[in-house]
């Protein structure tokens, strides 16, 4: 349940967000 409220919370852009924020800590990295 706590999984489902929180995409609840988050909206269903998480997953965007999540992507986003992992491309910039790669691009950071390199």
């Amino acid at each position: 349940m706590t999984l489902n409220t929180s995409n609840h919370k988050d909206g269903p852009f998480r997953p965007v967000i999540n992507a986003v924020t992992l491309k910039a800590i790669t691009l950071r990295n390199i």
